[in-house]
């Protein structure tokens, strides 16, 4: 008790210092004190967000996801058929693989498979490539040079069975590709190599009919003739070699004159090409950073946002000038290639002019003779161009299974019956966070929207006023009998503790001042100021003073019932000369505590509190006993309350919890101040027993004396209280 005690002392003095800054620093109010008391309503939202959670996920389908994982090792693109390829291991080479994967070229042939054509999930689709567009995804790995290729469908067997097929058409893309490079080189080698061997048997023939025609041909033996020979012989190995030049510069050019016809393949030179220019490093790092400005400007910016078109633009403006000059360099390797094939030609053309000169000049030296020995050179280079071609033939037959980019699946794609959408435990999660942020919300709008009393720590800021202490909400199904005098049936209780607290919390408060009337009224009715009246003179009378309880409710009375007594006679009685005082007040089964009842209702309450009988009784009362305590009917709906303050020492408001709205409060403390009354406190009455747990009236397991024992007094005295409490006089 000396704890409470001694918290109730704090309270009274440190809340009239928190009085006088009331003014100009309004409460804080207590987040978790509104959420407590909008419990239900949160939980009736958690409730209704997992409803409607379930309800949403009952009604989707389940959609199945099937991956596989695939490993590109690129040797590069091959233009030009004796230069090694170049890696294009760019930043943008995986991304363009993923880009290949979705594309017409890869999932066309992947539709048109009669076991694709024939699945649940293209039934009544008009466009099987835009289907497999949709569901097919393609992401290059963060960390890793590999491919995921992932398909969704209300089918696992069928999700796992695109993703495989489309894997195999991407691996035979390239393998077609590349198959389609080498032939074209090697049809051109073909047609090169049947014309020499045409010509190489030309040759031959004539060369052998030379000889049948002339048997005793002489060869020339001279030294000039074979000066002039040596010199032929290395011009035809000059030309022989152009020739293969020839060959290798018509091919780079096919090849790029293919490539343009590729879009492929075209995107990716480009990207291999943006990589390796240094022309466009300062041009990618601004696109970059574009990039990346954008990417921020999109998640705390509108789509439309002006900021986001301008840096939108400017990013499509910086990859038209990367891909001008991509397009720039294409048209400069093209021309290159041209322009060699066409330097080649001419060479040939210069060297087999000097040939034909070289050739007439032998012939001038010996005809017969000469003319022999230059068809078996000409034989010879033609043999030797012949076997250049088969060597290289070879080359290109080789490399024919040696592919440039080398596809492997890593990990094939596999039916999973586990469903990857709808993601039951997220949606779960998000209806129920939904549900919780709702009810928080609707709870806090509800206490902002309030204007009940609600939150203990506002009522002296409001109201201006000391809590002289806090009473715990009493159980409905308890009669006011017992309600009326809890502190004598149920002593160690905490509703007892606490009106010993205000006990002590009034005498300290007023002991400046000789206070023997207490006027105990609430704003409006149902407050329970008569139950607190009735146990507070029950605390008073059990500190061994002589008390009277004077019920001056003269509308509706209510003291007589809580202590079971007659109300034939009463203050009214006396008033109108019909018995002397000493007969109206009763004796009360607590020591100490009178009761002087009201007794007949009268017509005119405020004229009888406000004339001098009245006063009188009320001073003859002083006189005899130590403590008056009076229960007056509500401050705003009649004006007694206002009439007995005016001539009581202290007034006492009592507020209940979640019932009175703070306007009434304020309202009846304005009114009892402007008549001049002294009010030196307020009982915050029904205060849920949870709100006590900050010190106000809970005690834990602390008790006084043999609580077991207690409880069975006090079970005996509510019977005595109930019996008594149903005898109720006619005038009630």
């Amino acid at each position: 008790m000396e704890r409470f005690m001694s918290n109730s002392i704090v309270r009274s003095g440190g809340e009239e210092s928190a009085n006088q800054v009331a003014g100009t620093a309004g409460p804080q109010i207590k987040i978790p004190q509104i959420l407590w008391n909008g419990r239900w309503i949160i939980l009736v939202m958690i409730a209704l967000g997992a409803g409607g959670g379930f309800a949403y996920l009952s009604q989707q389908i389940a959609i199945y996801s099937s991956g596989s994982q695939i490993l590109i090792e690129s040797e590069g693109v091959k233009i030009i058929e004796n230069v090694d390829g170049v890696r294009s291991q760019s930043a943008n080479y995986l991304p363009t693989q993923c880009a290949l994967l979705k594309s017409s070229q890869i999932l066309g042939p992947v539709a048109e498979l009669p076991e694709i054509q024939q699945m649940k999930t293209f039934a009544g689709t008009d466009n099987p490539i835009g289907r497999l567009k949709a569901g097919l995804t393609a992401e290059a790995g963060v960390k890793d040079d590999l491919i995921y290729v992932s398909f969704e469908s209300t089918e696992p067997q069928e999700a796992a069975s695109v993703v495989n097929a489309v894997v195999g058409s991407f691996k035979a893309y390239h393998t077609n590709r590349q198959r389609s490079n080498n032939a074209e080189v090697l049809k051109i080698l073909t047609r090169e190599k049947r014309e020499r061997d045409v010509e190489l048997q030309e040759k031959s023939r004539k060369m052998l009919a030379f000889r049948q025609a002339h048997p005793g041909l002489m060869l020339d033996s001279s030294g000039k003739s074979e000066v002039l020979l040596g010199q032929l012989q290395k011009l035809s190995d000059a030309l022989t070699v152009v020739r293969m030049e020839y060959l290798d510069a018509k091919a780079a050019y096919d090849a790029v004159q293919a490539m343009a016809k590729d879009p492929m393949r075209m995107a990716q030179w480009q990207q291999q090409q943006q990589q390796t220019t240094a022309d466009n490093t300062p041009l990618r790092a601004e696109a970059q950073r574009l990039e990346l400005e954008l990417s921020i400007f999109r998640q705390t910016l509108l789509a439309d946002h002006p900021r986001v078109k301008a840096a939108e633009s400017q990013l499509e403006a910086i990859r038209q000038r990367i891909s001008a000059q991509s397009n720039e360099s294409f048209s400069a390797q093209r021309t290159n290639a041209e322009q060699r094939m066409a330097f080649v030609q001419m060479r040939e053309a210069e060297l087999v002019k000097s040939s034909d000169a070289l050739r007439n000049q032998v012939m001038s030296q010996n005809t017969e003779g000469a003319e022999f020995m230059l068809m078996e050179a000409e034989a010879k280079r033609i043999e030797k161009l012949c076997d250049l071609l088969d060597t290289r033939m070879k080359e290109v037959k080789i490399t024919e299974n040696v592919q440039p980019l080398t596809v492997t699946v890593l990990e094939p794609a596999r039916a999973s019956m586990i469903p990857v959408k709808p993601k039951r435990g997220t949606i779960m999660f998000q209806a129920i966070i939904a549900g919780l942020m709702l009810g928080c919300g609707i709870a806090y709008l509800r206490a902002m929207l309030d204007k009940r009393i609600g939150v203990l720590d506002e009522v002296p800021a409001k109201l201006r006023m000391s809590v002289l202490g806090v009473l715990p909400q009493m159980s409905a199904r308890e009669t006011i009998g017992v309600r009326g005098q809890k502190v004598e049936l149920d002593p160690m209780s905490d509703e007892a503790e606490s009106y010993r607290s205000i006990r002590t919390a009034i005498s300290f408060g007023a002991s400046d001042v000789k206070a023997k009337t207490i006027l105990v009224t609430s704003s409006v009715p149902g407050e329970g100021k008569t139950t607190s009246a009735s146990n507070l003179a029950i605390a008073m009378a059990q500190a061994g003073k002589q008390v009277l309880l004077i019920d001056c409710d003269f509308r509706q009375p209510m003291q007589h019932r809580v202590f079971g007594i007659e109300d034939g006679l009463g203050i009214i009685s006396v008033i109108a000369g019909q018995a002397p005082i000493s007969k109206a007040v009763k004796a009360t089964s607590t020591p100490g505590l009178f009761l002087l009842p009201c007794g007949p209702i009268p017509p005119n309450p405020a004229e009888i509190l406000s004339g001098r009988t009245f006063a009188q009784i009320i001073a003859k009362a002083k006189q005899r006993f130590d403590c008056i305590i009076i229960d007056s009917p509500p401050v705003l709906p009649v004006t007694d309350a206002q009439i007995l303050a005016a001539s009581c020492d202290i007034t006492v408001i009592v507020v209940r919890m979640h019932k009175t709205k703070w306007r009434d409060a304020i309202r009846a403390s304005e009114s009892l101040t402007s008549v001049g009354s002294r009010l030196l406190g307020v009982v915050v009455n029904a205060v849920p027993r949870h709100m006590g747990k900050n010190g106000y009236y809970a005690y834990g397991s602390y008790s006084y004396g043999n609580r077991k024992a207690a409880k069975l007094a006090m079970r005996a005295s509510k019977d005595k209280a109930e019996v008594r409490a149903k005898v109720r006089p006619a005038t009630d």
